[in-house]
């Protein structure tokens, strides 16, 4: 699915208003799409986590986050720690379906939900990893508070990408 594609090419060039994103897909696969959450984060001037190139990934690369390129609710999320590592996942995953980006250990990590112009709520989120498996999950862990420049960026990403009612992932690196 090149929807995301589309839409950055509707976006760069004069003749978006020829097309409008709404005339060749109303679905939220849009939004959902990682590739496409990082050119509107870069566009915005506003701090992500970098894709990797499988084929391209260093030594001091590690350890890397490798996740499905739709939303996967957490199910698909794997740290890769070595190049061996790296080897077997591409060796039993197509990795047309995955991004590779540096894992950050998070000192703390929240969604923040926007409704329109009004962020709605913000809830505390904790990544934990059960021993002997490589795969990261996430619990909620209480509301939280963030402070107004952080929030006015949620809302602002929620009007770029024209979603009324969406959730927005933020993390504090340690």
């Amino acid at each position: 699915n090149f929807h995301f594609l589309l839409n950055i090419i509707l976006d760069t060039y004069k003749f978006k208003k020829v097309f409008e994103s709404k005339l060749y897909t109303d679905s939220f696969v849009i939004y959902e799409n990682k590739l496409y959450q990082s050119y509107i984060f870069k566009n915005l001037n506003l701090k992500y986590a970098e894709h990797r190139n499988y084929d391209q990934v260093e030594k001091d690369d590690y350890p890397l986050i490798v996740k499905k390129m739709y939303a996967s609710r957490g199910d698909a999320n794997f740290v890769l720690k070595t190049n061996n590592d790296l080897r077997n996942f591409l060796e039993n995953n197509s990795i047309s379906q995955y991004i590779i980006q540096k894992f950050y250990k998070l000192k703390e990590e929240y969604r923040v939900l926007v409704l329109g112009d009004k962020i709605v709520g913000i809830v505390r989120k904790k990544q934990f990893m059960k021993p002997h498996d490589n795969r990261i999950k996430i619990s909620l862990d209480g509301s939280a508070k963030l402070d107004q420049e952080c929030l006015n960026d949620c809302i602002k990403i929620s009007k770029r990408i024209g979603c009324e009612f969406c959730g927005i992932d933020i993390g504090v690196k340690e």
